[in-house]
């Protein structure tokens, strides 16, 4: 983690501007901030149409652990807009490398079934 940080501020030095990179987080340590969450609820159409599956989700989060956006990696639509709808209301810790605040990318998966 501490090569990937180094590697994103250096890349910055070197273009000269100032850049905020985002840190992938490991799948341990993004369900480690999540301090609150809920659980989608499975779309009505998509239960009826008998969709089912898994959605994976990149989560975008600033320094402060607020989320700035999502972005659906895989997934049916109808069951990807259930799984955005409830990470929007989740709260995270902010995300840390060394003890400092960074801003991260996250990955998460729902399933969904019958």
């Amino acid at each position: 983690m501490k090569r990937l940080l180094v590697s994103a501020f250096v890349s910055c030095l070197l273009c000269g501007t100032v850049c905020a990179q985002e840190v992938r987080l490991s799948e341990a340590e993004a369900k480690k901030i999540v301090k609150s969450r809920t659980t989608p609820e499975y779309p009505p159409l998509a239960k009826q149409m008998r969709v089912t599956g898994e959605v994976r989700l990149d989560v975008y989060l600033n320094e402060d652990g607020s989320l700035d956006k999502i972005h659906v990696v895989s997934g049916n639509a109808l069951l990807a807009g259930a799984a955005q709808n409830a990470v929007k209301n989740w709260k995270f810790s902010p995300p840390t490398v060394d003890d400092k605040a960074v801003k991260a990318v996250a990955s998460y998966s729902f399933s969904f079934g019958m």
